[in-house]
């Protein structure tokens, strides 16, 4: 599997549990449902998506930091 492969699964799937977490956060909050486990385990699997996104894309980055700072 190539890392550009690996990369979009990871994108869509961040995508999908942000529009999960969204939907279900709000759900949660007019139903007054505060013991869910949809959005906790939603959120969850954003933050590690969201990590391994990051670490995917560590060194565009980087560079893009260290771009910003020499202006």
């Amino acid at each position: 599997m190539k890392k550009s492969d690996l990369t979009l699964i990871v994108c869509l799937l961040l995508i999908l549990t942000l529009i999960i977490n969204g939907i279900s956060g709000f759900i949660q909050v007019r139903l007054d449902l505060h013991r869910t486990t949809i959005h906790k385990y939603s959120a969850y699997s954003t933050l590690s998506l969201s990590l391994i996104h990051i670490v995917l894309h560590f060194n565009k980055l980087i560079t893009y930091i260290k771009n910003v700072l020499r202006r």
